[in-house]
């Protein structure tokens, strides 16, 4: 899906469920996960380089675990 093809309502669908997934990372030990940012153009994304959380760490195999288990339980 090009940015360009999400409506604003889904947009916003996307927003609530990747905040939903932020606080759930949050909730299990990543604490600096950032809220999603919508950069205007599209499709929301996490600025977590911009929270401090290196691409390194983003790949280890806690956060990558975390992750897997919070996407699960976003929807």
């Amino acid at each position: 899906m090009q940015d360009s093809d999400c409506s604003p309502a889904l947009e916003e669908q996307m927003l609530t469920a990747d905040r939903k997934l932020a606080r759930c990372m949050r909730s299990h030990g990543v604490a600096n996960f950032p809220d999603p940012a919508n950069g205007g153009s599209g499709a929301p994304f996490f600025p977590i380089s911009s929270a401090g959380i290196s691409d390194a760490a983003s790949r280890a195999p806690r956060f990558v675990r975390e992750l897997s288990a919070c996407r699960a339980c976003r929807r």
